[in-house]
């Protein structure tokens, strides 16, 4: 099974080489992994090259058109999204993989909520019939649990572009209309939160 990660990265030099370990760490590899520098005023994507991933530079166009940006230039299959702030346990990407069907358009994880000071909390994730009900009020999905087949991706049309926050609820939300949702209960992606991130906010 071949799997591209896509990672959006503004500024995000100091995030990077402990996100990039767990991307390199799988147990199941993936066939690459594209960090879209969007803008960065700082040493982002040098780093992210020196570091082994493959850099695609942009202009400053926000989370939603670097994630575009990254799964249109993507040669997988499935895209595994990861922000440049967050980190995946090894075993993630195999876990995920033993969960597709024919049918599957999308699975996700639980996660594991993290800051300066050590663990919060663990979030495990919502079962797929719950989650499908209950996108209509709320999303229960972060991005960076996400592997997606990239044509189901391409056909609604990717992120939207002219919002700069839920874009991932909306995108989930299309996606239904496509094929099945999977999870991995378990919390196997490491979510970062620290002052002025989004969740903090």
């Amino acid at each position: 099974m071949r799997i591209s990660v896509v990672i959006p990265a503004y500024n995000a030099a100091s995030f990077l080489p402990r996100c990039l370990k767990s991307v390199f760490a799988q147990t199941l590899k993936p066939e690459e992994v594209i960090v879209v520098d969007d803008g960065s005023t700082d040493n982002t994507a040098a780093l992210a090259a020196e570091l082994g991933a493959r850099v695609i530079s942009r202009p400053n166009g926000g989370l939603s058109a670097a994630r575009n940006t990254g799964i249109q230039n993507a040669s997988s299959e499935w895209i595994a999204l990861l922000d440049a702030d967050d980190m995946w346990a090894p075993e993630k990407l195999e876990r995920q993989a033993a969960c597709i069907r024919p049918e599957t358009v999308l699975v996700y994880t639980g996660i594991r909520i993290f800051d300066d000071n050590g663990v919060r909390t663990e979030v495990p994730a919502m079962d797929p019939i719950s989650a499908r009900k209950i996108l209509r009020y709320c999303n229960p999905i972060t991005p960076s649990t996400v592997l997606v087949r990239r044509d189901a991706a391409v056909q609604v049309g990717g992120f939207r572009e002219d919002i700069r926050a839920c874009e991932d609820w909306e995108m989930w939300f299309r996606l239904l209309g496509l094929g099945q949702f999977e999870t991995v209960s378990d919390p196997l992606t490491e979510y970062y939160v620290y002052p002025n991130s989004w969740g903090a906010n």
